[in-house]
């Protein structure tokens, strides 16, 4: 690593090298020499952390290391300049939001303006953005990004899939009437519509009414998005979805189930103008983003592009081997 004056001497960065790989056959253990030296490029190291070679110096180590006596870190030098990463202001985590966007109804036909939100974070502070659109049918799907794309599913459809395989469509209507709305009968001709629309066959070639049924059709459908590898099967690709991409806050099918059940009866009190909309400028409803967070943030995002481009790369490898042994055979025949 690079010492951060002679980063401020030469306008550079300072800077760590990843350089260790290790290859693992099936059963966990490594193929050959325990490991390979590789460079996979540079990341940013804060001054005086962990990681640092000022980390553990004395006033006097310091001195001789033409730093200041008193040098406290928690910067980065970047291209020679002393930079800091602020303090950030985000949404509240893990809390469904009733709001109304004009420009939602722009996502298509049928939406309106009303909508629930929820900014969703695992715990590698990883964060996923689930909204619950009202559509003008009274039915109401999720929505989810995926690599800057919108898509959108039934929120039934994802009910289900959470749900029990032997939890049929009645019970989840009583789930969804408990309580205060036992005789709400625009509630109940809701969702009984919505239910009712999974049996329609225009979704594909048989009614969605199984569980297993709706996993595979989701899992089919988001197969070639989300590039999961052609052994996965639709219910695996299935649970990635759940797992990644759905309140991935929670951690099991019952929990994401009940919250699903939350926010849906919240939406409907919402459209019904059963309570108001959550003030979003008010300080209850932001938090803090640490810097440590934003650099993971965007250490995944560069980690995950690498791995990408690495596979991609592979393939065309593999595809170009394949085309030169058929050309090899069909010139000895």
């Amino acid at each position: 690593m690079v010492r951060s004056d002679a980063c401020n001497l030469a306008n550079m960065n300072t800077k760590e090298l990843c350089s260790k790989y290790e290859e693992p056959n099936e059963n966990g253990k490594l193929i050959g020499r325990e490991s390979y030296d590789r460079n996979l490029g540079s990341i940013p190291v804060m001054v005086r952390s962990d990681a640092c070679n000022l980390a553990n110096m004395n006033t006097k180590e310091l001195c001789s290391k033409y730093e200041e006596p008193n040098e406290n870190g928690g910067y980065f030098v970047v291209k020679g300049y002393e930079r800091i990463l602020r303090l950030l202001t985000m949404t509240r985590r893990n809390y469904p939001m009733a709001m109304s966007r004009g420009r939602w109804r722009q996502r298509g036909p049928g939406f309106t303006d009303r909508g629930l939100q929820i900014r969703c974070l695992s715990d590698d502070q990883r964060g996923i953005e689930n909204t619950l659109h009202y559509l003008d049918t009274g039915a109401i799907t999720l929505a989810f990004m995926f690599r800057k794309e919108m898509y959108f599913i039934p929120v039934v459809m994802i009910l289900k899939m959470l749900a029990d395989d032997n939890t049929s469509d009645r019970e989840i209507h009583a789930n969804l009437m408990r309580g205060a709305y036992k005789n709400n009968s625009a509630f109940d001709n809701n969702i009984k519509y919505m239910l009712r629309q999974l049996q329609k066959t225009y979704w594909c070639e048989q009614p969605l009414i199984a569980r297993q049924t709706i996993i595979d059709y989701v899992g089919s459908h988001f197969r070639t998005r989300l590039q999961r590898p052609s052994w996965h099967t639709n219910a695996d690709v299935a649970r990635y979805l759940i797992d990644n991409y759905i309140l991935i806050h929670l951690k099991n099918d019952k929990a994401k189930y009940n919250m699903l059940i939350f926010m849906i009866r919240k939406l409907f009190s919402y459209v019904r103008d059963e309570c108001k909309a959550e003030d979003q400028d008010a300080p209850s409803m932001h938090e803090i983003l640490l810097p440590g967070h934003v650099y993971l943030a965007l250490l995944s995002e560069r980690l995950e592009t690498w791995l990408i481009s690495l596979r991609e790369t592979f393939l065309k490898l593999n595809k170009s081997s394949k085309t030169s042994n058929d050309a090899s055979i069909t010139t000895s025949a």
